[in-house]
């Protein structure tokens, strides 16, 4: 939505995004695609408009839901299905760590 109340698209053809975060420096929006299993960088433009469109981190097997980013810049994500939490760099920047156990909760 810009100032003005206008709304516009600014991505489309995402596979059920849930989960959204963005980088410290303001430039990324990180985006979690729980039917693609990856997470999902845009540049975000100076008008607010998306671009670069490419996938930040590869999650097999997991459906990221809800995501945060942490004070190193990787993202951690929740799996509701197969009940743990996650900690992801961008692909080829650094290690991940192992998945972290979570209770069922709705």
């Amino acid at each position: 939505m810009t100032p003005d109340g206008e709304v516009r698209r600014v991505a489309d053809g995402l596979a059920f995004p849930n989960g959204m975060a963005i980088t410290a420096d303001g430039a990324t929006l990180i985006v979690a695609e729980s039917y693609a299993n990856h997470l999902t960088a845009y540049d975000i433009q100076p008008d607010g408009g998306l671009a670069g469109r490419r996938v930040w981190a590869e999650t097999p097997g997991d459906h990221p839901d809800g995501i945060c980013i942490d004070a190193e810049g990787a993202v951690w994500y929740a799996d509701v299905g197969n009940r743990h939490c996650v900690r992801v760099a961008e692909s080829g920047k650094g290690p991940s760590r192992p998945r972290e156990p979570v209770a069922p909760r709705s």
